[in-house]
């Protein structure tokens, strides 16, 4: 019978994954993996062949996590993927810092053009399941995202450098709303449309 392995692939990345969420990617050595397991770091050489290899899965475990973020609902029954999705990205950025950092700040190739791919097509397809976004036409779904990801994550950012005094929820969506004037809607091409305001609106009623 084969010797069971003392740790598997899944167990090392999540040690990893913990490690890179709690103190940092400056942190993160095999050493310190194998301190966390209590073991030498040949286990984990067994499973990853070098820290490249381990980056390139906790990018993807990065990714994952803030598109759970941006999936939660913060607004029960609200059609509005602007404010569950940008709330998602803000929170993430709030109670994330380190992994935040991480993918956008410290190493520019931690994320591969392909996992920013996958981001962007996840959040599109997220997009497409609210009102009025289903009835995009082609392209047009990219170019309102484009514009809520570069103004979400101008926000994000201040946060994560501890620019912004009140990240409180009721703050974030303040901000949210802050642009909604300027940000515009391309399903009816009007700079104040409704669909922008109706989550707000939702939760005013």
């Amino acid at each position: 019978m084969p010797r069971k392995e003392k740790y598997t692939k899944n167990e090392i990345l999540d040690i990893a994954f913990q490690l890179l969420r709690t103190e940092g990617q400056s942190n993160l050595t095999v050493r310190s993996i194998a301190s966390k397991l209590q073991t030498t770091v040949i286990p984990i050489y067994s499973k990853f062949e070098n820290m490249d290899t381990l980056n390139k899965a906790l990018a993807w475990k990065s990714a994952d996590l803030l598109i759970e973020y941006q999936q939660r609902d913060y607004y029960e029954g609200s059609i509005n993927y602007w404010v569950n999705s940008g709330m998602g990205y803000l929170i993430f950025a709030r109670e994330e810092k380190n992994l935040f950092r991480q993918m956008f700040f410290n190493n520019f190739d931690f994320l591969s053009k392909e996992i920013l791919d996958y981001i962007l097509a996840r959040n599109i397809e997220m997009m497409k399941q609210r009102l009025p976004f289903k009835h995009f036409e082609q392209d047009e779904d990219k170019i309102f995202l484009q514009k809520h990801w570069f103004y979400v994550h101008g926000i994000a950012s201040l946060i994560v450098v501890d620019a912004i005094n009140d990240v409180s929820n009721d703050e974030l969506l303040r901000l949210l709303y802050l642009n909604e004037n300027h940000l515009g809607c391309t399903h009816c091409h009007h700079e104040k449309c409704n669909h922008l305001k109706k989550g707000k609106d939702e939760q005013n009623e």
